[in-house]
């Protein structure tokens, strides 16, 4: 059975776009890591809403005069960083892919910018005025699954259209000018493309495709529908995180915003008792207190994991550097450095394991073992104070917490030692495909 996995995890990883997202993914993981590190020391420690900021009194012993002129230059790296995720995904997807079939892969790269630009441009005169703008949550880490599947597009229009190239490592302008002619055909398809997704994208905008799916699952997942409907939102939030349609640091689905949370904080307001709320299961708090250790689908869990089995100092690195935003819920970067995003081997346990983890708390709630978390956190709370803050600093609950955290590094222990060895498999085939 393992063997078989393997084999098919393997296969899986041989595809040609598994291959350009993994070294897409590879390319861009520095940039991204140090924009998730901006991002926290912004969120967390400059904002008023932040955990550190306000655990810290900055508001008390700091002055505004020069808060602001950082939390600028932090939201400006940010916004480089990680607001134009789309653009640097789309040209690195259709630079491999082009270069995978020796291709013109820098005129491929280009025009899958250009193809996304296009794609992400909204115009609009609902108003009476026409106006125009760029749709950033394309370019987000939100659609990155999007992103990629767009560049890859753009490198096999190239596949399919372009002469072959030579494998020159310093071409002169001549020979560069004589590409850039003999590749008009694959640009100007390429341009239809981005035409066509062009349209497509604002008449989903003018209806509110995007808007709806959102809004549904945040009252199906925040809203006061049944406690399995719920879980289901959930795991369905792990998939979505997995295949690189979710930004870890979304805000879909937030405490304080449901009927069920005023029932439950003015319950435990009025009787001074954190047990036998009205909704005892209101899912978005035991969610965030029990099945979102450093990020979907328990991301710190799955770092540990890597720390005591594997040896390889890439993913050592990547563990390391990513430890302290994964304690602070914060995965994006960690999930595209390993990478997790489309990765076979982690797909079930990332959507299994949470799952789990809800469902314990839910019957340790039910049996009154720990209360249901009911008081808001400060944005960035580390991943073990979420629940001590929710309970108003029940001991129960923080111990409750790590303990199923132990449980989900005992369950990720088998799914890293079988990524290892499919990762020591794929380095012995790129070995003996160079000896070629």
């Amino acid at each position: 059975m393992k063997k078989r996995i393997l084999d098919l995890a393997i296969a899986y990883r041989r595809k040609s776009f598994i291959r350009v997202a993994y070294r897409t993914f590879a390319t861009l993981f520095p940039f991204v890591l140090i924009g998730i590190w901006i991002q926290i020391i912004n969120t967390n420690l400059l904002q008023p809403d932040g955990f550190l900021y306000n655990v810290l009194y900055l508001a008390n012993w700091t002055s505004t005069t020069w808060l602001r002129p950082l939390r600028l230059v932090a939201t400006f790296i940010q916004n480089i960083l990680l607001g134009f995720i789309g653009i640097y995904v789309v040209y690195l997807a259709a630079y491999y892919t082009a270069q995978l079939y020796q291709r013109a892969k820098q005129l491929a790269g280009v025009t899958g910018i250009v193809v996304m630009l296009m794609a992400s441009y909204q115009a609009s005169n609902r108003t009476g005025n026409f106006y125009s703008s760029l749709n950033w949550r394309m370019l987000s880490l939100q659609n990155l699954l999007l992103s990629l599947a767009i560049g890859y597009l753009i490198g096999q229009v190239f596949r399919w259209l372009s002469p072959a190239t030579s494998a020159t490592h310093n071409p002169h302008t001549l020979e560069i000018q004589s590409r850039a002619q003999w590749n008009l055909k694959p640009i100007i398809v390429s341009l239809i493309i981005g035409i066509v997704l062009g349209v497509g994208m604002n008449l989903a905008n003018y209806f509110a495709i995007s808007d709806s799916v959102v809004t549904a699952l945040s009252d199906w997942g925040a809203g006061d529908s049944h406690f399995i409907i719920k879980l289901l939102v959930m795991m369905l939030i792990s998939l979505l995180q997995w295949l690189g349609l979710y930004d870890p640091t979304s805000t879909w689905f937030t405490t304080g915003d449901s009927a069920e949370w005023n029932a439950n904080l003015s319950y435990v307001l009025s009787h001074h008792s954190m047990y036998h709320v009205p909704y005892p299961l209101s899912g978005v708090e035991l969610y965030s207190s029990y099945a979102v250790f450093g990020g979907v689908g328990c991301t710190l869990a799955l770092l540990i994991a890597f720390v005591l089995v594997s040896r390889r100092l890439e993913n050592l690195r990547v563990a390391r550097w990513n430890m302290i935003p994964v304690l602070f819920n914060n995965s994006g970067a960690f999930f595209i450095g390993l990478p997790v995003i489309l990765n076979p081997i982690f797909l079930l346990a990332m959507i299994i394991i949470p799952a789990i983890n809800m469902l314990i708390a839910a019957g340790a709630v039910m049996i009154h073992l720990i209360p249901t978390p009911v008081f808001d956190y400060p944005n960035g709370t580390p991943t073990f104070l979420v629940s001590f803050i929710g309970t108003n600093g029940n001991w129960a609950s923080v111990i409750f917490a790590i303990l199923l955290f132990c449980l989900d590094i005992i369950m990720y222990l088998p799914v890293v030692r079988i990524y290892i060895e499919m990762q020591n498999e794929i380095i012995k085939l790129d070995l003996k495909e160079d000896q070629q």
